[in-house]
């Protein structure tokens, strides 16, 4: 097993550069197990035992004529109890920074404290808990020095005696949270741009591995947010908020850019994520055009289903239409009619501008919105002609008639009867110097009443 002794925190850790000590060791009982200590320092002693951009650790080599001990001891047993297993004697190299000690786990000691090896073996423990302790004097004088905090030591009844396994290590220096491998928060950094400390386009890219995620709180708006920006590849130009070019940026050599991945205030350019987006507040669409989808084409029926692909459909087909599925409570939809087909006017269903039905044509194009569930209002129908749906009654409208001729010599005021260009009957009317000669189409009328049909 190998162990890590720091010496700027006197205990024994789970891994070099990390302040969580080590909680645990296992071994067989009958091993001759192989111990290597290493003694360092953590050099960062502000540095977060979570996050970490690597191992902050610095091994040493203890003076000259130093003594290293290591031992267990069963728990409850301290200065005064019996030392199950002990070793003073290691190989020292100096390159690798290790001292390694044969820890001896097949002694008389262990084997009494567990029933071991003797004739009964329904006595047997299966499992000792023990205590394990470093300790040490540099240089072979002066004061000793001691783990501070004991790792507690499971020692376990072997199960083919003479034939044990091997034992559980300490922890390996691989057994991080890199940065590399989790979002870092920057409490330093407070805008986007502006190249000082406080930016993060100032913030170093040379050497930093492309995906790196980071987050900061950007006080720039009027309200403080959180933005999180990654770390990319690319030759983006700066585009504030969503991409930030760091200012060590270099074309071939350090072609990195930072892109806004998540978070409000800027850089969205969909929300196909949320399948269910709610507003804060009032829309400001911030000068800019919203912009509706057109939906595919939908048949006619009886009751039209409409999909939720758009806002504006075409609709072929022919069959009567005398209701729409519901889409939710305010949608408005626009629908353009490509053939002939009847709207049926309902009080709640489907409430038609005029109160009735209308027969569509092609071109003809209505607005409808969802005022109650299922429930939908014609807020406004053009034909393609430009006529309108009805005429008011009090609106009077000066006709204009065709005739084929008129008797010469008519006198102003005089009853006239003529001849309809478009069918063989004739309409006295008062000629009132109102007829005007028309070479393409007869002579036409234009008056305020319409003639009498006397046939």
């Amino acid at each position: 097993m190998k162990l890590f002794y720091d010496l700027r925190l006197g205990y024994l850790v789970t891994a070099p550069g990390q302040e969580t000590p080590l909680a645990s060791l296992q071994a067989k009982a009958g091993d001759g197990e192989e111990v290597i200590l290493q003694f360092g320092r953590s050099s960062d002693p502000t540095a977060s035992s979570v996050i970490v951009d690597a191992p902050t650790w610095t091994a040493e080599n203890l003076a000259g004529g130093t003594v290293i001990k290591i031992g267990i001891k069963e728990y409850g047993e301290y200065s005064d109890g019996t030392i199950l297993a002990s070793s003073s004697t290691f190989t020292h190299s100096s390159g690798a920074f290790t001292y390694t000690f044969a820890l001896d786990l097949n002694t008389t000691e262990i084997n009494t404290a567990m029933e071991r090896g003797d004739a009964n073996a329904a006595d047997d423990i299966a499992e000792l808990d023990c205590g394990f302790e470093v300790t040490f004097q540099v240089g072979g004088s002066g004061g000793w020095r001691s783990s501070v905090l004991p790792v507690p030591f499971t020692l376990y009844h072997d199960i083919l005696f003479g034939d044990e396994a091997t034992p559980t290590n300490a922890g390996d220096p691989d057994e991080y949270l890199l940065k590399a491998s989790a979002v870092e928060y920057y409490p330093t950094v407070t805008s986007l741009i502006g190249g000082t400390s406080a930016d993060l386009d100032a913030v170093p890219t040379v050497g930093v591995t492309v995906g790196k995620m980071v987050q900061f709180l950007d006080a720039d708006p009027a309200t403080d947010i959180i933005r999180y920006y990654r770390l990319e590849a690319g030759t983006d130009a700066e585009s504030s908020p969503n991409v930030i070019r760091p200012d060590d940026y270099a074309t071939t050599t350090n072609e990195k850019v930072w892109k806004f991945y998540a978070g409000p205030g800027g850089g969205i350019t969909d929300i196909v994520e949320d399948t269910t987006p709610q507003l804060g507040g009032s829309l400001d669409s911030n000068a800019k055009q919203i912009r509706e989808s057109k939906g595919a084409d939908v048949a006619s029926a009886a009751t039209l289903t409409l999909p939720d692909d758009g806002n504006y459909y075409d609709i072929t087909g022919t069959t009567t239409i005398t209701s729409i599925a519901t889409l939710g409570v305010g949608t408005i939809v626009g629908l353009h009619f490509d053939g002939i087909l009847i709207l049926t006017h309902h009080a709640t269903d489907l409430i038609l501008p005029t109160g009735a039905n209308i027969t569509t044509a092609a071109g003809d194009e209505a607005f409808f919105r969802e005022y109650a569930s299922g429930d939908w209002r014609c807020v406004s129908y053009t034909r393609a002609n430009g006529r309108a749906l009805a005429v008011a009654a009090s609106s009077p409208v000066a006709p204009e008639y065709v005739f084929d001729g008129i008797p010469g010599g008519a006198a102003n005021g005089a009853l006239v009867a003529v001849s309809n260009s478009s069918s063989d009957t004739f309409h006295p009317q008062a000629y009132d110097g109102a007829l005007a000669v028309n070479t393409a189409s007869g002579y036409k009328y234009v008056g305020t009443g319409n003639p009498v049909n006397s046939a």
